[in-house]
């Protein structure tokens, strides 16, 4: 009952199509993906492949314009995680509101410090989201995003690695 590591439940290649079919460009917009299934059955699990998947297809660098046009993908996506669990004594449907909103809004607040450069030359918001999840750390952002050795410091980082401040 792990939420991470070796697929020992068979779901890599439905995560991946999952995670591939809400990415492509042709897909009507709005709509949400939901992951239902009882206490211990993978859904935690499942979440982190497609998460894993939409992380790769945002880490492509599309500052080459043929290539752009190509690419089947939007490059954006907002991502947001809510564990019913951990709202079912309160009120459902406000927790939820709030939780779109501020997973929203942080995730804008972190684009707009990054700057488009940064996201079509193969930086995942997603992944940064979890380094920088205070105002402060995304002020921090802002002020070392100035410095050209930044955006490719962030391209390469491996969250596996450490620390992404120590990597900038």
């Amino acid at each position: 009952d792990h939420a991470k590591g070796r697929d020992l439940l068979g779901v890599l290649d439905e995560a991946n199509a999952i995670a591939e079919m809400i990415s492509f460009k042709d897909l009507q917009l709005p709509f949400v993906v939901g992951i239902i299934g009882g206490w211990g059955s993978g859904k935690s699990f499942t979440y982190n492949l497609i998460r894993e998947r939409l992380i790769e297809i945002q880490k492509y660098d599309l500052t080459d314009e043929n290539f752009k046009k190509k690419f089947p993908y939007v490059g954006h996506i907002f991502l947001v995680k809510f564990d019913v669990w951990t709202y079912a004594k309160g009120n459902l449907w406000s927790s939820l509101m709030y939780r779109i909103l501020m997973d929203l809004n942080d995730q804008l607040d972190l684009e707009s410090t990054i700057t488009p450069e940064f996201i079509e030359r193969g930086a995942s918001v997603i992944e940064l989201m979890d380094e920088f999840t205070t105002s402060g750390e995304r002020k921090y952002l802002e002020k070392v995003v100035k410095d050209e050795r930044v955006p490719e410091g962030i391209r390469k980082w491996n969250p596996k690695g450490g620390n992404i401040t120590k990597a900038l």
